[in-house]
This record gives structure tokens, C-alpha cells and sequence, in this order.
């Protein structure tokens, strides 16, 4: 009971303090600096977890409206951009942060960034990617450049699960559906080197050319650089015009306070951005998210990995509350998912297109990846725009099970059945297809694929055999994929509002509001779900979820990825 008290005493006094910071009115001065510390990764949306409230972080959209409202507020300078954590991000989120930057700047506003190491011991190429966007880059005295190339490294499964008994019997729609190769493989099929190089290849050409833009270095001195590094002096570094400043945060305020002549307030971006305007009145273009592995489940949360899936039925009631709310004039459908199942995925793609026969147009932003299912939700929209290095297509399919009756024989184990029904225990693990029921799993398969494909030829207008070729299984980069026809233009979120602004026949100058759906919840209601405990992610109970996500960070980063890379799986897009 005193633990229980003492533990209730921390909680009320937390969400006293932070009600009060919430409430606390932020005095902007005159020359005033935002500082961004980027210490964990980029969420799509805002997150409602009891993280909201112990660890509130903004998202990657709330941190790009705060940049675009700060570069016309003539009180504020510049940003000082702190990269220290190496948060990761993905290519295609760091695309868009960069496009915001240099929005910024091109308002006349100051852009300061500083790192303490790009990479310490691993990479620090996405950290100086983003980097690179500023006018000033500072960094430690013993800090390095890890900007040593793109690579990955997969673990094959396959003598091992040979080894204990174990076959992995998965079928695929085609070929280049390389996702379970890691299972089925014993090392690199030619066709997943080729799809993985192409992406790691292309994406360091973007990389590239934009750091040499930038930097106002050649492409060739960068790629020099890249196949240098790591550069471990900072004085090098600097030489090489990589960086511009050898210092420490410390020495970094002081000199911003010289540059500027006059007292430099430092504001924190998230109290910043707690003060943006928000319009109460006027027509809105809806936001809706898919982001995530897409399930059926109506849970937010997989039960295995804690982490965000796409809930089908959400997605579908968002589509559906946003169809029913007069003043949505369009949709702005947000997807950043590798894909999963494939009858969720149909579920959304029903919504998509709901949407469509009511006359409201849809446009699909795409993030790191829309790959698979991910892909295939967004065909109904009118306009499709990723950004260049945005994982995308993979149009294809996969299904099987792992077959242990060998493994179990191993640690003599014996498993009886009894059936009624030819394939009663089709999904079962303990046995092997039977030649019947291998026929099911392919129809399957071959109807899934067939459909994905002649609706990747219907919404895209191309011929069903040039989706043939572009399918198997493929994925390609945003600018790849515009080229082959599976989107419409290259750009960022920014680009999409942009484009359902237009579709939806606003005028210059018009009031229009960007709302969320499913519609966020207010502070107060989420203070209210939770102490009551009325909400499976956002209560006292829900918090078992986020204990659970850090014992599961620390597990993870010892132990899984040593088997498996999420990285590997992240390029094949599933």
C-alpha cells in the first residue's frame, strides 16, 4: 500500500506539472533561436500512448508545421538543429525533414546544426544526410564521419532450421518476393542481391547529389569522401568543406550570441509548436495514417513486436467518419507500411475507393516505404506522390507455414490428430501439405496476385503485361517507380496537401483546415481514458504496453537482431 501510494503520489504530481507546462503560456522574445534535439526516432503521428504524456514527442508532420509556421514568425532567427542521439530515421523521412529546412531558409531564417559524432561505431549517413540541409554543420573535437556508404546484412536461417528439424515451406508470387528468403535461403538469391543493391545504389545517388548541391562540393569529391570515411579527424573534416565548425554545444550558443549582437533566446521546438494557431472554422482536408504492418486486428498494438500496426477496421471507420463530415473536401491518406495481410489490405483498399465513387478526392503521400499491401491501398487515389527514396511496389505475394514434425520427433515428442474435414488441419505446423492442399494454398496465391495486378493496371492505366514485368515481386525507389508508371509525381506530404488543396477546388487565399481522423484526442479526454482506464493504449493498464516496449528495446537490440535484421526486412518490404 505505501508503494501503491507513493507510486499514485508520482503520477498526479507528473500530470500536475505536466498540465501546468501544457497550459503555460510561451513568451517568444526577439531574436530567437528554435532548438530541435532529434533523440529518438521520427513518429508519423502523434502517438497516444502513456508516452504522450511521461515522453511526449512531436511528429514528423507537427515538426514540419512548426517549421513552416516559425519561417514567416519574424521573432524567430533560425534553428539550431542537435543530431547527438543519431535518432533513427529513414531515408524517406529525412527527405521531407530536409525539404522543411530548406523551406526555412529560404525565408531568410539561419540553420545551425550540431552533432557530437556522425556514427560512432555505425553509420552516420541519414544523420549527416539531414544535416546537410543546414548552412552550418559543427561538430566535437573527437566526433568522425561514418558517412561510409549504404549496406545490410542478412542472417540465413536455413541450415538451421534444417538443423533442428524445421522446414520453412513457403510459397511466393514471384520471384523477387525475397522477404522469407532468410528462411527458405541458405545466402543471397541473385534476384534479392539485385532488387537490394539497386535500392542501396540509387539511394546513394540522391544522397549524393544533394550533399554535393549543398555542400557546394562535386559529386565526385563527396563519393571520394564516402569511400574514405570514416573520417576520424575533425580537422579533416572540415578541410574537406564536409563540416564547418570544430566546437561543443557550449561554444556554439556563445557564438550565435557574438554572430547576433544582442541576448539570443533559446526555445524549445515542443513548447514551440504547442503555440501554433489552430483553425476552428472553415472547410478541411481530412489526414488519415496507415502506418505500420497492416493487420486485421483492431488493436493499435502488434501483441508480439508492442510496436504500431495498421489497424484495417480503423483505417476503414477513419474513411468512413471523413465521408460523413460535410466539410472534408479531400483526403490526404498518409501511408508509411512494408504491407501484411491481404485482406486488410482490401479492407482499406474497399475504403480508398468509397471515397473515390463519392467524389472526394484522395491523394496518397507516401513515406519510407508503401510497399505490398502498402502499395496496394493507395492505387484507388487520384494522384500518387512519394519521395525519391521511398520504398515502393513489391507487387506480389507470399503464404506457407513452418512444418515441424521433424523437430518434434527430435525431442520425441509424438502428435496424434484427429480430422473431419479433407483439410482440416491445413494451417497446422506439425505436418506437411498434402498434394490437395498445396492446390489450395496456390489458387489462393495465384488470385491474390492476379487481382493485385489488374488493379495496379486499371489505377495506374498501363497494359496488364507491362504490370507483369514491373510485378514479381519487385521493389523499387520513388523515383524508380515514377518511371515505371506506379505514381505520379516526387515529392512530400507538403506536395500532397498541396495537390488535394487544388483537387478539391480551394481558391488562393481560402481558409482550410487540416484535421486528422480518426479525430485526435484532446488533452483533457486523454487525461480522462487515462485515470479511468476506458482505453487499451492510453490508461494506467495501457502502460503495461510501454514497460513492455522498453524491456522489449533492450531484448531486441542483443538478441533479435542478431537473427534477424529489420533492416532486410524493411528493404524487401515484405
Amino acid at each position: 500500500m505505501f508503494l501503491g501510494g507513493i507510486t499514485l503520489f508520482s503520477i498526479v504530481i507528473s500530470l500536475a506539472g505536466i498540465i501546468f507546462v501544457s497550459f503555460k503560456a510561451l513568451k517568444v522574445k526577439e531574436n530567437s533561436y528554435l532548438e530541435l534535439s532529434l533523440d529518438g526516432p521520427l513518429e508519423e503521428k502523434t502517438i497516444d500512448g502513456v508516452q504522450s504524456f511521461l515522453n511526449p514527442r512531436p511528429s514528423l508532420r507537427l515538426m514540419i508545421e512548426t517549421l513552416d509556421h516559425a519561417s514567416q514568425d519574424p521573432k524567430i532567427l533560425g534553428v539550431l538543429l542537435r543530431l547527438n542521439q543519431q535518432s533513427p530515421m529513414g531515408f524517406g523521412q529525412v527527405q521531407e525533414l530536409r525539404n522543411a529546412l530548406k523551406r526555412f531558409s529560404k525565408k531568410g531564417k539561419h540553420i545551425v546544426v550540431h552533432c557530437d559524432t556522425f556514427g560512432e561505431n555505425t553509420s552516420g549517413m541519414t544523420a549527416y544526410y539531414l544535416a546537410s540541409a543546414g548552412q552550418e554543420i559543427w561538430m566535437q573535437p573527437i566526433g568522425s564521419l561514418n558517412i561510409t556508404g549504404l549496406g545490410i546484412e542478412i542472417p540465413f536461417l536455413r541450415k538451421f532450421l534444417d538443423d533442428y528439424g524445421i522446414t520453412a515451406r513457403i510459397l511466393r508470387r514471384e520471384e523477387y518476393k525475397t522477404a522469407m528468403d532468410f528462411l527458405t535461403h541458405e545466402g543471397l538469391s541473385s534476384q534479392n542481391r539485385e532488387d537490394l543493391e539497386k535500392i542501396l545504389t540509387t539511394r546513394l545517388k540522391q544522397m549524393i547529389k544533394d550533399v554535393s548541391q549543398d555542400r557546394q562540393l562535386s559529386p565526385s569529391q563527396v563519393r571520394e569522401y564516402i569511400d574514405r570515411a570514416p573520417i576520424v579527424k575533425a580537422q579533416s573534416a572540415k578541410e574537406m568543406r564536409l563540416i564547418d565548425q570544430i566546437g561543443y554545444i557550449e561554444e556554439l550558443y556563445a557564438y550565435l550570441q557574438r554572430k547576433i549582437k544582442a541576448p539570443v533566446q533559446f526555445v524549445q521546438f515542443k513548447q514551440y509548436s504547442r503555440v501554433l494557431p489552430k483553425l476552428k472554422r472553415g472547410n478541411k482536408i481530412a489526414i488519415i495514417y496507415a502506418v505500420g504492418p497492416i493487420m486485421r486486428t483492431s488493436e493499435r498494438v502488434n501483441p508480439l513486436t508492442l510496436e504500431s500496426v495498421v489497424s484495417a477496421e480503423e483505417v476503414r471507420k477513419a474513411f468512413e467518419d471523413a465521408l460523413k463530415d460535410p466539410q472534408v473536401k479531400a483526403i490526404v491518406f498518409r501511408i508509411n507500411s512494408p504491407g501484411g495481410s491481404a485482406v486488410a489490405s482490401d479492407t482499406i483498399w474497399g475504403a480508398v475507393e468509397q471515397a473515390k465513387t463519392k467524389g472526394i478526392p484522395v491523394i496518397a503521400s507516401m513515406g519510407d516505404v508503401a510497399a505490398s499491401g502498402g502499395y496496394m491501398v493507395a492505387l484507388p487515389a487520384k494522384k500518387i506522390i512519394a519521395n525519391p527514396a521511398t520504398i515502393t511496389g513489391s507487387i506480389g505475394v507470399y503464404g506457407g507455414k513452418l512444418v515441424t514434425d521433424a523437430f518434434w520427433e527430435k525431442l520425441k515428442i509424438h502428435w496424434q490428430s484427429v480430422q473431419v474435414g479433407q483439410k482440416a488441419l491445413i494451417w497446422n505446423s506439425v505436418k506437411e501439405y498434402s498434394k490437395e492442399e498445396l492446390e489450395a494454398i496456390n489458387e489462393t496465391l495465384d488470385q491474390i496476385y492476379e487481382v493485385f495486378m489488374q488493379r495496379v493496371s486499371l489505377a495506374r492505366k498501363l497494359p496488364l503485361s507491362d504490370v507483369r514485368n514491373i510485378a514479381q515481386g519487385h521493389v523499387w525507389t520513388g523515383d524508380e517507380a515514377l518511371n515505371k508508371g506506379l505514381i505520379d509525381a516526387l515529392g512530400d506530404m507538403e506536395l500532397a496537401i498541396s495537390i488535394a488543396k487544388k483537387e478539391a477546388g480551394f481558391k488562393e487565399g481560402e481558409v482550410m483546415r487540416l484535421e486528422t481522423f480518426p479525430r485526435e484526442t484532446a488533452f483533457i479526454e486523454k487525461l480522462k481514458l487515462f485515470l479511468t482506464g476506458n482505453s487499451s493504449v492510453l490508461s494506467l493498464n495501457g502502460g503495461v504496453y510501454e514497460f513492455f516496449k522498453v524491456v522489449r528495446s533492450a531484448f531486441k537490440s542483443t538478441i533479435i537482431d542478431s537473427l534477424y535484421s529489420p533492416l532486410a526486412a524493411y528493404f524487401e518490404s515484405n
